[in-house]
């Protein structure tokens, strides 16, 4: 009985220990699974996650590929822009310097007109010079001229009623009238000379005119074409500036370079500026100063022509009265001369009538 008694509590305790040993195992079993189950939520989660990385894979490799492009075309552009900043560098700077070349062909021609006009202002002086001489000799010829015709017309009176007539009656003298008509007639070739040099000085100016009107629009056409480049130079400093960051370091060289061409551009821009300026103030001053000068000729022209003219037709109205005086004085002393004659004719005559013989006179 004991020895059944004591197989039951053995073989109790042995399923104590069975069911135990089955407890923790069941508990084994319930971890291994809830690791199990979160082992597979996690590989799912993983699997999940390995789909995004592969898309976000492959969209960084569109993004990789996108960015290469970039870069390529980023490099391409940034040659072009090299190759356009340094067309548009050499195209200004050619521009720019071929503006100063010219300004200085104009500055020559300019200048040339200025000696030119110089030669014309003394030659017209000289033109005046002879026009004032020619007025003061003719004016002193009309009055020498008035008193030859005062002084004739006395002797005419005398000649004509006064009994000492023969006092009167001088040696031959000289025709001044005929000198002061050639004086005349020289005087007349001289001015018709010289207002043809005049016409020519007046054409002369008026073709300058031309010639500083043409230059003037170009000196304005050339300001205009130089105020557009600059702006487009004015962008290429503001991309270029000293204030915006470089695009490389290897580019540093590069930009500098850029810089200071941009910095000796900026110079020469400014130089031409001035040039321009001080070209356009002095054709407008030599404008209106060839203005005034052809009014001058025209107005010195007029009035030698007017004042000549006057005292010409003075001078021969003299000179043709003078020329009647000479002749009424000759017809006079022809005349007093034939009555003389033919007196001591008439006294010989009556002389011869009675004869008387020397002797008895003695």
């Amino acid at each position: 009985m004991n020895d059944v008694r004591r197989r039951r509590a053995q073989f109790q305790k042995e399923l104590d220990d069975q069911a135990a040993q089955l407890e923790t195992e069941n508990k084994l079993c319930t971890s291994l699974l809830e690791r199990m189950n979160q082992h597979i939520k996690n590989l799912e989660k993983e699997v999940k996650n390995a789909a995004q990385e592969e898309q976000m894979i492959a969209e960084f490799n569109k993004l990789i590929d996108t960015e290469t492009k970039l870069l390529a075309d980023e490099e391409t552009k940034r040659e072009e822009k090299k190759r356009l900043i340094t067309e548009l560098m050499n195209n200004a700077g050619n521009w720019v310097l071929d503006s100063l070349h010219e300004h200085s062909n104009r500055k020559k021609v300019e200048a040339n007109r200025l000696v030119k006009q110089a030669v014309r202002a003394a030659d017209l002086q000289k033109l005046v010079q002879h026009f004032t001489h020619r007025v003061i000799d003719q004016e002193e010829r009309i009055m020498r001229q008035k008193q030859r015709i005062l002084n004739g017309e006395h002797k005419v009176e005398m000649l004509k009623s006064s009994e000492n007539w023969y006092q009167y009656v001088t040696g031959h003298a000289a025709d001044l009238g005929k000198k002061d008509m050639k004086i005349l007639e020289a005087g007349r070739n001289e001015r018709s000379e010289d207002l043809k040099e005049s016409s020519r000085l007046q054409k002369d100016d008026e073709s300058d005119i031309k010639s500083v009107v043409k230059e003037l629009s170009v000196s304005r056409k050339c300001a205009k074409d130089k105020v557009e480049k600059r702006e487009i130079w004015a962008q290429v400093e503001d991309v270029y500036s000293v204030s915006k960051p470089q695009e490389k370091d290897e580019d540093m060289m590069m930009t500098s370079q850029i810089r200071s061409l941009l910095q000796q551009l900026a110079e020469a821009f400014e130089m031409l500026t001035n040039r321009l300026l001080e070209e356009e103030e002095s054709l407008q001053h030599a404008s209106t100063q060839l203005e005034g000068e052809i009014e001058s000729i025209n107005a010195f022209m007029e009035r030698m022509e007017s004042e000549e003219s006057a005292l010409c037709a003075t001078e021969k109205t003299s000179l043709a009265k003078e020329s009647q005086v000479r002749r009424s004085e000759a017809d006079l002393i022809e005349q007093r001369a034939r009555a003389l004659i033919d007196s001591y004719k008439q006294m010989q005559a009556e002389h011869m009538k009675y004869p008387v013989e020397l002797g008895k006179i003695k």
